[in-house]
């Protein structure tokens, strides 16, 4: 396993790339992509403790999950990065549920994905954004900063740790409003992400092994042939010497019984 700081890091698809690279997943197509994996979030403090003093309480959707130190784990279902444009995203499972104290408000912000579907510089955690069951569509809810991520590598597993999260202007405007406060701001801190996607396995094909198997099935097949078209031959030589023999005997066989016929006719005659 190998582990490296990286001083400046604007895009999460750049990150994953390197790692591709580490575990010799870049091949002639440079697309990576993603079957499976987890992106875990740890809360800030500070925003911990603002939804408790607005007595927001938050929870996980299925098959998302939140344990008591306020880490939220949510499944990778998809993904795919483009190692030449860095397009590309990486789809979640799940979400997170924020609840009024009086239940009255429920904003549930769900199947998350780290997009860069249109390149930009700029990464952003969307979600589909709901109030009380009613969706509002996608969102940019967390901006990502990877000015000090940690990209680890292995041979199964590319991970990013320690992408700072922080409110968008999108995010911060939709909470006020569903919870008539002026609470949330852009930038305002919410934690740091670990993302572990599992790449696609590669197809461990040996080229040189087929094309020698390939290699000897074609001489296999010559030699059927060869042998096949000399017994062929063979067999029609045969015929013919076979045939030329019966054809030959009968024809002598009637010449010589019509001429000693006739012969023995003319002696008859003459002697009458």
């Amino acid at each position: 396993m190998k582990s490296f700081k990286l001083s400046y890091f604007l895009q999460l698809t750049l990150a994953l790339a390197l790692c591709a690279a580490l575990v010799g997943q870049v091949r002639a197509e440079p697309t990576v992509v993603f079957v499976d994996g987890t992106t875990s979030v740890t809360f800030d403090e500070g925003f911990t403790t603002g939804l408790e003093t607005l007595g927001v309480t938050v929870d996980a959707s299925d098959p998302g999950t939140i344990d008591d130190a306020n880490v939220a784990v949510f499944p990778i279902v998809a993904g795919a990065i483009d190692l030449a444009t860095s397009i590309g995203d990486i789809s979640h499972s799940g979400g997170l549920s924020f609840t009024s104290a009086d239940g009255a408000t429920v904003v549930d912000l769900l199947n998350f994905a780290i997009d860069n579907s249109s390149g930009n510089s700029t990464i952003a955690l969307t979600g589909l954004a709901g109030v009380n069951d009613s969706l509002a569509g996608r969102t940019p809810l967390f901006n990502m900063d990877f000015s000090n991520v940690i990209a680890v590598s292995s041979d199964t597993e590319l991970t990013v740790n320690d992408v700072a999260l922080t409110l968008t202007a999108e995010a911060a405007a939709a909470l006020n409003a569903a919870f008539a406060v002026e609470s949330f701001t852009e930038g305002f801190v919410v934690g740091t992400a670990d993302v572990a996607a599992i790449p696609q396995a590669t197809d461990d094909t040996d080229d040189t092994g087929t094309g020698t198997d390939g290699a000897g099935g074609t001489d296999g097949g010559d030699a059927g042939t060869a042998d096949g078209g000399d017994t062929g031959t063979d067999g029609a030589t045969d015929d013919g010497a076979t045939d030329d023999t019966g054809d030959d005997a009968a024809d002598d066989t009637g010449d010589d019984a019509a001429d000693d016929t006739g012969d023995d006719a003319a002696d008859d005659s003459t002697d009458a």
